[in-house]
């Protein structure tokens, strides 16, 4: 499978989900008492999350923070790219490895596998 088909079928699953759980919500919003509780609940997340964000809009625009951020995106970037040239190069050294045949009987060797014949040999 090629990588579009595969974020392709990611997309489609986190979709499925998605309707799933809209679903659900639905007929949790049926039940008059669960729904207000539910919309309650919704409404103080709606909250919490615009506090989150707004702190964080203040975060960024600090100058010493933006020059942290600006560094530990820089280091991410460099493990990440440490990560796959190691990849790279073990992959390459795994393609480029010749095969070896199964040892057969018929050649000589003995069955022990990778032991050679010492048959006649004083050691």
């Amino acid at each position: 499978m090629s990588q579009a088909e595969e974020w392709r079928r990611v997309g489609d699953q986190m979709g499925s989900l998605a309707d799933r759980f809209k679903a659900h919500y639905r007929e949790t919003e049926q039940d008059e008492d669960t729904g207000e509780e539910v919309r309650s609940a919704l409404r103080g997340l709606g909250e919490a999350l615009d506090r989150v964000f707004t702190s964080m809009g203040r975060t960024l625009r600090d100058p010493e923070v933006r020059a942290e951020a600006k560094e530990t995106a820089g280091s991410l970037a460099s493990a990440l790219g440490a990560t796959f040239s190691e990849l790279g190069d073990e992959l390459r050294r795994v393609v480029q490895r010749p095969s070896e045949p199964p040892a057969s009987p018929e050649e000589g060797e003995s069955a022990g596998g990778d032991q050679p014949d010492r048959t006649g040999d004083d050691g």
